[in-house]
C-alpha cells in the first residue's frame, strides 16, 4: 500500500482505497504526491494531538502548530459555558418559588435568591460587557451557590 498527500486539499489518501496515482480508477487529486509510511503515520498522531498538517514549499506535508480559537468560537463558548451555569441554577429559582407559593420555609434566604436572580441576569447580560468573552469578565459567582447546585 502506498500513501499520498495533496497539498490542494491538505489531505491524506491511501492506494488500497482511493487508487494507484495516475491509474484508471484513481480518486486523488492531481497534485498528489507519493509520501513514506512514517510520514503519513507522523501528520496522523500529529492532527490526533490538535495540531495542523500544512504543506511546505515543495508540498509535503509538515507539522504545524494549531490555530487559535476565533472571536467568534470562544464567543460561542462563552454563551455554552454561560447557558450552562443559567440551567444549573433553574431548579434552585424553581424550588425557592414552590416553596414561597406553598408558605414552606425556604432553603436559600430572600437575600441569597434577590443575588441568584441577580447572577442570572449579570450572566445574561455579559455578552454586551466590554471584555466578552475574557473569562475573568464573567460574573462573579455567589459563594454560597456551589454548595447548592452540587
Amino acid at each position: 500500500m502506498k500513501f499520498y498527500f495533496s497539498p490542494s486539499v491538505t489531505a491524506f489518501y491511501r492506494s488500497d482505497i482511493s487508487g494507484e496515482l495516475g491509474g484508471d480508477d484513481c480518486s486523488m487529486p492531481d497534485d498528489a504526491l507519493e509520501v513514506s509510511s512514517e510520514v503519513y503515520e507522523r501528520m496522523l498522531r500529529v492532527r490526533e494531538e490538535g495540531g495542523r498538517v500544512v504543506p511546505d514549499e515543495d508540498g509535503m506535508p509538515v507539522a504545524a502548530p494549531a490555530l487559535l480559537p476565533t472571536t467568534e468560537e470562544l464567543a460561542e463558548k462563552a454563551r455554552r459555558w454561560r447557558d450552562g451555569v443559567i440551567s444549573s441554577s433553574e431548579w434552585i429559582v424553581a424550588r425557592h418559588r414552590d416553596e414561597v407559593d406553598m408558605g414552606q420555609e425556604t432553603m436559600i434566604t430572600p437575600e441569597q435568591f434577590s443575588e441568584l436572580l441577580r447572577y442570572r441576569q449579570a450572566l445574561r447580560d455579559w455578552p454586551t460587557v466590554e471584555g466578552f468573552p475574557s473569562a475573568d469578565r464573567r460574573p462573579k459567582e455567589p459563594d454560597w451557590l456551589a454548595d447548592q447546585v452540587q
